[in-house]
């Protein structure tokens, strides 16, 4: 019966190999940041790694992340963008991030940057509701499909992640003030491999040879007793 038992489980360990999923989960801290302002013709300060986002009054910033992915490999299965909040003024807002194409050399233009719209342009891929409560705190921002997407599109390349502070009240309305270069500004990213598996008739072969042991073993067992 011992061997019976252990034929068995043979046969369910294998079928378990066939469905097992390797999973890895990466952080990837930004590589810069900055901001990229728009009053009517574009600028940017230089050599600025606050990522300032909203309204100033007479003019808005919106901010990018540059990430490294040369690290990343395998299917993309989720991704959080964690962003620390430093200062949020004004009645709250929501934070979007978006795909871009831009490149971080593009995106690092200065000091009259041509990129601003391109910030926004792409796909939207995140978003979260802030206010004055969450000052100070580390944001996550689950990325959508789209995101996914982008991500495994740019997979050993490096991607500039673009974001926009959206707020109903006017005047200095804004999120990020006084920010800085932060590794804590880091892509989660979880991906899943398929394990390497026998062919079904590689365990079809298998299955059935275990089986036979097991069958064997029943009439070894019923001739001694």
């Amino acid at each position: 019966m011992k061997i019976i038992r252990y034929c068995i489980s043979m046969i369910l360990a294998i079928l378990a190999l066939a469905t097992t999923q390797l999973w890895a989960e990466s952080t990837i801290s930004n590589t810069t940041s900055g901001w990229i302002g728009w009053n009517g013709s574009g600028f940017e300060q230089a050599n600025n790694t606050t990522y300032s986002a909203g309204n100033f009054e007479s003019y808005q910033l919106d901010n990018y992340f540059v990430f490294d992915l040369s690290g990343l490999a395998g299917t993309v299965t989720g991704a959080t963008f964690n962003v620390e909040s430093y200062t949020i003024a004004g009645s709250g807002g929501t934070f979007n991030i978006y795909a871009t194409s831009l490149t971080p050399a593009e995106a690092e233009q200065n000091p009259t940057n041509p990129y601003y719209s391109a910030l926004t342009s792409g796909a939207l891929i995140g978003s979260i509701a802030i206010d004055s409560s969450d000052q100070d705190e580390l944001l996550n921002l689950s990325l959508n499909s789209s995101g996914l997407s982008w991500l495994q599109a740019n997979e050993g390349d490096q991607v500039v992640l673009g974001g926009a502070y959206s707020s109903p009240g006017t005047g200095f309305q804004y999120a990020f003030g006084y920010s800085r270069l932060n590794p804590d500004n880091a892509l989660d990213i979880q991906t899943g491999e398929a394990a390497t598996t026998p062919e079904p008739s590689s365990l079809w072969l298998l299955g059935s040879g275990l089986l036979g042991l097991a069958g064997v073993a029943r009439r070894k067992i019923g001739l001694r007793a």
